[in-house]
């Protein structure tokens, strides 16, 4: 869906996301409570969508759109990111300027909102934030694709900063550059630090600040505690906000429903951001778990074999997973094998068989066998859930409810798969 589709007036089209977690037997309370929230906003209808995904591929859903960029050699760029905090009194005329002028022909990559109680804040960091008990997070996840685009988003990043300082918002940056120590005073202001027993004026960090950006995760700090985590289902709409400064709905209103909700956004993308790490890899390994361990063997140095060989070196057929499933995670000790596509796709084979991948594939890899499977499909009357493929000889057995037997000559070339709308 695109916001091109709906008529805006010339004024700024918001995309408001909102999850409630549930399990499957209460799905009809979830509506009820869904439907209540959404009768408190002012939105375009035919703009609400919503779906139901576990709660394993709701958390995995910004590494999905990872992987779409990756294919479309959009993510190896340079990503000159602005992330701001500005205080609610000051939201709209922050909004009204930066969303609807500086930015107004610019489509550089997704800018992410999120409102934050100040009570539910902690303030045992660094960072700085304003002195209101309501401020949003306010982030541009810029991507510079072509020769001029990095000055060009440094531009607007300066500009939205400039304005900012002029029109007295109140922002504090996140992870600022300062170069003087008058900038660092005015950054943190007159914030006390404790010592021991001493006390002191807070001055300008020393420590130079990394950033290691993981594929899947959130970032920034929820503005309710209200939602839990629970295994089930979890259904994820999302709608757009015609206007945002409208008065027609309080913005006690507003406030309250972002609260309950947890955060809107301009698009589905989020990001997990580590404000510093050490320089023991190694460490940073064994602590961060399977799921981003590929990034940090990349780090390291550590090269991956293409997974037709990774196939081929198990007794798999080579041609097994669609073409552009380049990425993946294959843990040697317990021989999990997660595999990652850029879009959920059909795969066609020369004796006519057809599999149906999800963005997310996993199994259990073992010499002859992947067992255990999850995110695989194939067509037998009507779309079945494949669970194990085992090789036999010239034989591959697909178990999807009932034993399919097939060729394994028809699964040893790799083979590009169509991209369809849902698994």
């Amino acid at each position: 869906m695109r916001a091109s589709q709906f008529e805006s007036d010339g004024k700024v089209l918001f995309c408001l996301e909102m999850t409630k977690n549930f399990n499957p037997d209460k799905v009809d309370i979830m509506e009820q409570e869904a439907n209540t929230l959404l009768s408190q906003l002012k939105y375009i209808p035919p703009s609400l969508f919503h779906t139901d995904v576990t709660y394993i591929e709701f958390l995995d859903r910004v590494h999905s759109s990872e992987m779409k960029l990756r294919a479309k050699g959009m993510w190896e760029v340079p990503h000159p990111w602005l992330n701001m905090i500005i205080p609610r009194s000051m939201i709209h005329k922050f909004a009204k300027e930066v969303f609807g002028n500086i930015l107004k022909d610019s489509n550089n990559g997704p800018i992410l909102l999120y409102p934050v109680n100040k009570s539910r804040w902690d303030n045992r960091t660094s960072v700085v934030i304003p002195d209101e008990e309501i401020f949003y997070l306010v982030g541009f996840l810029y991507s510079a694709l072509g020769p001029h685009s990095i000055e060009h988003t440094l531009n607007l990043n300066n500009r939205i900063i400039e304005f900012s300082d002029k029109e007295g918002i109140g922002m504090k940056q996140y992870l600022p550059n300062y170069t003087t120590e008058q900038e660092w005073k005015a950054h943190f202001g007159a914030r006390v630090l404790y010592t021991g027993c001493t006390q002191q004026q807070e001055r300008g960090p020393t420590v130079r600040a990394h950033q290691l950006r993981f594929p899947a995760g959130s970032s920034g700090p929820a503005a309710s505690s209200s939602s839990r985590l629970q295994f089930g289902s979890i259904r994820a709409r999302s709608r757009r906000i015609r206007d945002f400064d409208s008065g027609e709905k309080g913005e006690g209103d507003m406030d309250q429903v972002l609260n309950k909700v947890g955060s809107y956004w301009f698009s589905k993308r989020a990001s997990k951001e580590i404000d510093s790490i050490g320089d023991d890899i190694g460490s940073i390994s064994s602590s961060i778990g399977e799921g981003a361990k590929w990034m940090v063997n990349k780090i390291k140095g550590k090269m991956q074999k293409a997974l037709p060989d990774l196939l081929k070196e198990y007794d798999m057929p080579a041609g097994l997973f669609p073409r552009d499933a380049t990425n993946y995670e294959f843990n040697e000790e317990t021989k999990k094998l997660t595999v990652y596509i850029p879009s959920t796709c059909d795969v066609g084979y020369k004796d006519s068989s057809v599999l149906r991948f999800f963005t997310c594939v996993t199994g259990y890899l073992e010499k002859g066998k992947l067992s255990d499977i999850e995110g695989l499909k194939t067509k037998v009357l009507v779309w079945t859930k494949v669970t194990a493929i085992k090789t036999e000889g010239s034989k591959v057995h697909f178990t999807a409810g009932v034993k399919k037997i097939r060729s394994r000559d028809a699964y040893e070339v790799v083979r590009d798969g169509i991209t369809i709308e849902k698994f």
